[in-house]
Order: structure tokens, then sequence, then C-alpha cells
């Protein structure tokens, strides 16, 4: 019996790995091949069920896969950093296909607009630049009273519903330029390219409650209902703190979600 289901187990690698092979060439040819890797163990951890979730070893996915080992290693890495699988030490690596039906992952994209342009073909996203609006507690907390900030709000929309209100505040420190008409802007990343002397890189988030009479009004709620609200410092590629901001989730319409691990 242990001999047949060795035997078994080789024979679904060998099916896996002909799946990947016909994966791998309908992958685009401007990815990496890494990227290409990374897109096929996509493929095969979603097949898969539970208790039937170990990997294959580096060795034997790179020979499957016809790739280094070096190569496959690259991609389980992003793997576990993306909390798809979970790698312990003298007993493998495990997958977890459960992850690909989370959505909305803010542990992956804190852009608002690229993490809704994954389910959504009709997105609006409406900015509105507030001259001459007094600096926010957050903003005032990081930049301090002195420094003057680009103040905007943020609307998103998606299938025809509200779904976040953002107010976003950039310190003219790191602007090179002004916001012209007739350029809008759709994602925070963007916006940094063409407007910031470096792009934004990551944002650290902290989650509260709160009630903002504009938010709720974007969000077309009652202006006294409470709202989960992030606060955010957003960073540039030189890690200084370039902007602030606050999410205001509509109640109903969005969901946001996480994915965590516990030590094993």
């Amino acid at each position: 019996m242990r001999y047949d289901r060795k035997r078994k187990a080789r024979s679904d690698r060998d099916e896996y790995a002909k799946e990947s092979l016909y994966a791998v060439k309908k992958l685009t040819k401007e990815k990496t091949l890494s990227e290409k890797a990374y897109a096929v163990l996509c493929e095969m951890i979603a097949k898969m069920k539970p208790g039937e979730n170990r990997l294959p070893s580096e060795d034997d996915l790179a020979r499957l896969m016809g790739i280094s080992r070096a190569t496959v290693r690259e991609a389980l890495k992003y793997l576990i950093i993306n909390g798809v699988t979970t790698t312990i030490h003298g007993k493998g690596t495990f997958a977890h296909p459960s992850v690909f039906s989370v959505r909305n992952r803010i542990d992956l994209c804190s852009d608002f607009m690229l993490m809704l342009s994954e389910q959504y073909d009709d997105l609006t996203v409406d900015t509105d630049w507030m001259e001459g609006a007094a600096p926010s507690q957050l903003y005032q907390d990081v930049f301090g009273d002195s420094v003057p900030g680009m103040t905007s709000g943020w609307t998103y929309r998606a299938a025809g519903k509200v779904m976040l209100y953002g107010y976003f505040e950039f310190c003219s420190d790191y602007l090179v330029k002004s916001v012209k008409a007739g350029k809008p802007c759709t994602s925070l990343l963007q916006f940094s390219r063409q407007y910031m002397q470096k792009p934004i890189d990551y944002c650290t988030m902290t989650a509260r409650m709160g009630c903002n009479a504009a938010a709720n009004a974007a969000l077309q709620l009652d202006p006294d209902q409470m709202l989960l609200r992030w606060d955010e410092k957003i960073y540039n590629i030189d890690d200084n703190v370039v902007a602030t901001g606050t999410i205001y989730v509509h109640p109903t319409n969005m969901e946001l979600s996480v994915v965590t691990r516990f030590a094993v």
C-alpha cells in the first residue's frame, strides 16, 4: 500500500507537470520565468483539495516544469509572501487553495483602484481637489502645522455602487507640480508617478471607527452613521512619509479582507 500511494503521488505530480507545461505556453512572453512559474503553481494549487495539498519538492517541481531550482525557489518565495503556501521544516510545503477565494485583500494591495479592477470592469474614480482646505488632525500629526498639503477626496464606484471614499493629503514638499485640470488620476500610484518626486511604495494602515460628513455624503449614507475607516501613512520608495489618507468603507457595498497566519 505504501508503494501504491507513492506511485499515485508520482503520477499526480506528473499530471500536474503536463498541465503546467501547457499553462506555461499560454502565458505571455513578457513575463519573467519566475512569474510564469508562479502562475503555473497557482493553477496547480487551485485544483488541490484539503488533505491533498502538499507540494512536490523543489527538485521535483524543477524537473517536472523544466526549469531551474532557483526559479522554482523564487516562485515559491512569493507564494509564501502572498499567504498561498506554508513551509514547515522537515515536513514540506503545504498549499492553501482556499486563499484564492478571498476577495479584496488589503494585505496584498492597498491601492483600491487596482484592487477593484481585479473584479470589476465598470470602475470609476471621481477626484475632488480641495484647494485651501484645512489640514486634518492626522496630517498635522505627521507633518505639523507649517507644511501645506494638497487635499483631495476620491470616490470609488464599481458596478454602479459607491464602494469607498478616500480623503488624501499630499505633502507639498514632495510634489513637483500642481494638479492640472483634464488629467485625472485613477490610482494613487499613478498620481505619485505624475506629480511627486518619487513614486509611492507602501502605506501603514490603522483601523478605526468614525463619522465624516463629506465621506457619508459621497457614500450616500446618513450623515451621522459610523463607518469603518482606515487611517493611512503613505511612504515613497525612499521611505519618506509623503501623504496621509483616511479611507471610509461602505458598510454593505464593500468588503475588505486580510489573510494572516499562525506561527507554525
